[in-house]
């Protein structure tokens, strides 16, 4: 069922060890180069050629029979550029009085996280706080007057910036209420993901109103029909001056006029924010439609931009700064169940250093599944793989249709990612995007022309220990469904593992997340249980040595000491000792360990890890020089 052997020789899910005797063919999209014989050390070493080629030319046959016009010389004419995302949901409420905004927003508070900020509280928030803003408000409010818009949003805009909005997200309760206030958020890049509008008729909201009874000892709202105080505090309930019927009446044409003008700033016609929950109905029935518009558009944010080959979802990232001379093309490659955003952050760091960034989602990762072999009305699914040959020719795919198959790019892997890293170097990595290895000249000298010219490897998977990933493969294929409905259960529990401190913000927003994608993308599963059964997460020792054998390739190798994922104790010594072979060349290689942190260090803690991050880059890739 699995293969048996050694280690060094398990690769792609069936290993297999052979001897390069001629040059690959070049696998860019639409060409087919003849061999031609190829010199150097001739050392043996594993060729996933033939198989990433069958993957391409997968790929050609499906644009070629799309209904549109996708050939090659079309895929992703363009550069898409996003603004950073994150896995902290970012949401506006709004509702006329007595909509029950109150009651939706305390439910999504509990059930996505995140901080729920309100003008009156921010503003009192900022007098205690004595900040410049806050001595403003104070002494508007002591001397009788408004507090200004520009005072509000000042005091809005500095307290979500600050780290528990970042890192849990954010709900603004009945903010922004005029368009001055929402075009000063748009012009501060402030986006949420999605605007909550609930809609009563207005002889509703009177009635709501006019019944509303405040308990003066404990502020707690009842209402004389809906939800009638208790004998015990009846006598004492009183009818605020503000919920007379003529002064409802007020409020809500005060509302209703500055509701369209709210609107408009945030209802972009392709891609609104906005959606209209009918608040009409008992809260539980409403709070199902708030919570799937929350999750549908969030998912919009994470899901990233679809290329024109209608495979990779991708996100591209502008330096920050202008470049001096020719810089390479950072890639980013995460690991299995997560979306593209997630690099976000590292994305803005690198971009600040002058850099072009991309992110994009693994094929099979969530959303980004290889369609059915149009030929034969998608009956053969031999070409369907989740494996690591699908995600090499997928990585192929999207650099040759960005015009980066012979470019210089930096490879930055995660996890499964960071295996996918290590093998597409050891195919393209070389000059105009051939194979590397055998003590070949990839970065050893400025301006080389190779196209790989830097590796980073953030807790790369690939030589993990392979008897108990071997028989549950063995038990997948025997008994999938048993083996599938196992993984399902533990899933989640897995994902905690990804983090030392569950509990933290950061563990939190991620794993909320997870779980919203598996829940609104069906077959996020299926293609995690594939690629647990077909990924190298053990075996990749050749290909570990072969890149480490590459003369001058800065290669950095970070990981998290309390890694039980891709086990710190073993994982990291193996790759350290395989990339620095002894005699002849090597690569350049600098480890770094994140004292205290698991397998998603850089999402859990990002700092100091990000910043070693981009130091590396400045220092062993920007500081040379390369060919366009």
């Amino acid at each position: 069922l699995l293969s048996a052997r050694s280690v060094d020789k398990g690769i792609f899910g069936e290993a297999q060890a052979r001897r390069r005797t001629g040059r690959r063919p070049n696998l860019a999209l639409g060409t087919r180069a003849a061999p031609e014989p190829r010199t150097g050390r001739g050392r043996s070493r594993f060729n996933c050629s033939e198989r990433v080629k069958e993957e391409l030319t997968f790929l050609e046959i499906y644009t070629a029979n799309s209904p549109k016009d996708r050939s090659p010389s079309r895929l992703l004419p363009h550069t898409e550029v996003h603004s950073p995302a994150s896995p902290a949901i970012q949401l506006i409420v709004s509702g006329a009085p007595a909509s029950g905004k109150g009651t939706q927003c305390e439910r999504i508070v509990a059930e996505f996280g995140v901080v729920h900020l309100s003008t009156g509280d921010m503003l009192r928030d900022a007098v205690a706080a004595g900040s410049g803003l806050g001595k403003a408000a104070k002494g508007a409010m002591e001397g009788g007057k408004l507090v200004t818009d520009a005072l509000v949003i000042g005091i809005v805009l500095e307290r979500l910036a600050r780290p528990d909005c970042k890192a849990r997200g954010w709900l603004l309760d009945g903010f922004p209420r005029s368009r001055v206030q929402a075009d000063a958020l748009k012009k501060a890049g402030v986006s949420p993901d999605a605007f909550v509008l609930l809609h009563v008729p207005p002889e509703d909201l009177v009635a709501r109103v006019v019944g509303r009874r405040l308990d003066p000892e404990t502020g707690k709202i009842y209402h004389i029909e809906s939800n009638p105080p208790p004998a015990e505090v009846k006598h004492r309930v009183i009818q605020r001056s503000d919920d007379a019927p003529e002064t409802v009446k007020q409020r809500l044409a005060i509302y209703e006029s500055n509701l369209t003008s709210v609107l408009s700033a945030f209802d972009d016609k392709e891609e609104s924010a906005v959606a209209t929950i009918d608040g009409s109905r008992k809260p539980d029935l409403v709070y199902v439609d708030v919570r799937a518009a929350i999750a549908e558009r969030s998912y919009a944010k994470w899901a990233g931009r679809m290329a024109e080959d209608g495979i990779t979802n991708f996100r591209d990232h502008p330096p920050a700064k202008a470049q001096k001379g020719t810089q390479p093309v950072v890639v980013l490659v995460h690991g299995i169940g997560a979306f593209s955003f997630i690099w976000d952050e590292l994305a803005a760091k690198l971009t600040a250093e002058g850099v072009r960034v991309i992110s994009y989602d693994l094929l099979g990762r969530g959303h980004s599944l290889l369609p059915p072999n149009k030929r034969d009305g998608g009956s053969n699914n031999k070409l369907i793989k989740l494996g690591a040959t699908a995600h090499v020719a997928q990585l192929r795919s999207l650099l040759v249709g960005l015009g980066l198959g012979e470019a210089p790019i930096v490879l930055i892997g995660h996890s499964m990612g960071g295996a996918l890293a290590a093998l597409y170097t050891q195919e393209y990595g070389g000059s105009s995007g051939q194979a590397v290895g055998g003590g070949g000249a990839v970065g050893q000298a400025p301006g080389s022309g190779a196209h790989v010219v830097g590796l980073a490897l953030l807790a790369p998977a690939g030589l993990m220990d392979s008897g108990l990933l071997r028989a549950a493969r063995g038990l997948a294929a025997i008994a999938p469904s048993l083996m599938s409905s196992f993984l399902k259960r533990g899933q989640d529990d897995a994902q905690t593992k990804d983090f030392t401190d569950v509990n933290s913000d950061g563990a939190k927003a991620t794993r909320r997340t997870m779980r919203l994608q598996a829940e609104l993308h069906p077959q996020a599963f299926e293609a995690f249980f594939k690629s647990v059964r077909h990924f190298p997460l053990f075996g990749l020792g050749e290909t570990a040595r072969s890149v480490g054998a590459t003369g001058g390739l800065p290669v950095l190798l970070l990981w998290g000491d309390r890694d039980s994922v891709v086990p710190f104790d073993s994982c990291f010594s193996r790759w350290k000792e395989a990339l620095k072979p002894t005699g002849g060349k090597s690569c350049e290689l600098t480890t770094e360990v994140a004292s205290g942190l698991g397998h998603g260090f850089f999402l859990e803690t990002p700092e100091p890890s990000l910043s070693s991050i981009a130091k590396w880059l400045r220092e062993s890739i920007l500081a040379r020089s390369y060919k366009s």
